[in-house]
């Protein structure tokens, strides 16, 4: 019985033996790993400690202060045309359909199967016109006989027989009869003239129709057609504080071209090409607390605008010295100055300061002028 009491002991000893060694593997394991987490800390504060300062150099050019604006296409010029205007008689050849458009000359509508022309002239439809009369009328219908090709050899104003005959010209060109002021026939071409329900003067040409103008078979008196100019002038919006009339306009085209103009005098939102509904109706802006300013200068032609621009309040000599808004220092005197980097060895009272003249700030930038500076000078932004 005494020979089999070592064989029981000798597993129990081996087993306790191994688990007092992964004991004590499993607590060396835990001090090495909290060695090395305290090692990295201590190098992640030197590192953060030791952050190297920024410099950053003095530039040669311009700082500019710019405002954002809106950018908007408004229609040059509405019209409403009435059929009190024209006469009587019955609607015969309905006008075109609403987003059609017109050019100089084309028919509006036919009335007693007697067209009705559209002509460009600021001066408005009033009175007929025929031989003897003068007038910035007259003007217009020589001026739009002129770019029909007619020749004509009447004083600018006046209806001479010149203007007569280019007017009988245009009218047998277009198959049309000949008849006087009045709408009656002629015996003489010298006696041609133009009735008032025959034509309409439109301040901007070519118009497009913005609403169905109604049937035919309609009584004239219950004529009535809406135009408006295809044509669009640019203004701009903005809610900014500053005065910018005057001020230069940065514009960017559809092609990416940069354009210059000029803010000019304030206007009042009119018709927003923006919101055209489906109807080819042309909504009305809503009145906003955004001013509103009118474009000058543009360059001539079709110019079609990015929606945002930035006008020029600002700006300092192109010429002169600008530097990061960060590497200006303040005094407790409030003077500003410039700070030379920390060289390598050189304590912080070693380090030299550049007195200067702050101008202004804008876009993170600062315009300075001082003794003894030029470009490419480095200064410490963060120490």
């Amino acid at each position: 019985m005494n020979s089999f009491k070592p064989n029981v002991r000798a597993p129990f000893v081996a087993l306790l033996s191994g688990l007092i060694t992964a004991v004590v593997v499993a607590v060396a394991s835990l001090a090495l790993l909290a060695a090395i987490g305290i090692h990295n800390f201590q190098a992640t504060q030197q590192a953060e400690a030791s952050t190297p300062a920024v410099n950053v150099r003095l530039e040669s050019g311009a700082v500019e202060e710019t405002v954002g604006v809106k950018v908007h296409s408004l229609r040059v010029a509405t019209q409403t045309i009435s059929g009190v205007s024209l006469g009587g008689g019955v609607v015969t050849g309905p006008p075109p359909p609403a987003g059609s458009a017109l050019k100089d000359g084309d028919t509006l509508v036919s009335i007693n199967e007697n067209p009705v022309l559209i002509i460009q002239g600021a001066t408005p439809t009033y009175r007929s016109l025929g031989r003897g009369m003068t007038g910035k009328d007259v003007e217009q219908l020589q001026d739009f006989l002129t770019r029909q090709e007619f020749e004509l050899g009447d004083k600018k104003g006046f209806f001479g027989a010149s203007t007569a005959l280019a007017l009988s010209k245009f009218y047998r060109a277009r198959d049309l009869p000949l008849i006087n002021e009045n709408g009656e026939a002629v015996n003489f071409l010298s006696q041609t003239g133009l009735p008032l329900s025959r034509f309409v003067f439109a301040p901007s040409m070519p118009l497009e129709i913005a609403k169905d103008c109604g049937p035919a078979g309609q009584q004239v008196s219950d004529f009535t057609c809406e135009l408006q100019s295809s044509a669009t002038r640019t203004v701009i919006s903005s809610n900014a504080e500053q005065d910018i009339q005057g001020k230069e306009l940065l514009l960017t085209k559809t092609d990416g071209q940069q354009i210059v103009a000029k803010v000019g005098p304030p206007t009042s939102p009119e018709l927003n090409t923006d919101n055209i509904n489906e109807d080819g109706n042309t909504s009305v802006v809503q009145p906003t607390e955004e001013r509103w300013f009118s474009v000058i200068d543009l360059p001539q032609g079709k110019n079609e605008f990015a929606e945002s621009a930035r006008v020029l309040v600002r700006s300092s000599p192109t010429d002169g010295l600008r530097i990061p808004a960060t590497a200006v220092h303040e005094d407790p005197n409030g003077k500003t100055f410039l700070r030379s980097p920390l060289k390598a060895g050189e304590e912080e009272k070693d380090r030299s300061q550049h007195h200067v003249e702050l101008l202004f700030c804008a876009s993170n930038y600062c315009a300075v002028q001082g003794e003894n500076l030029k470009a490419g000078m480095e200064f410490s932004v963060l120490e």
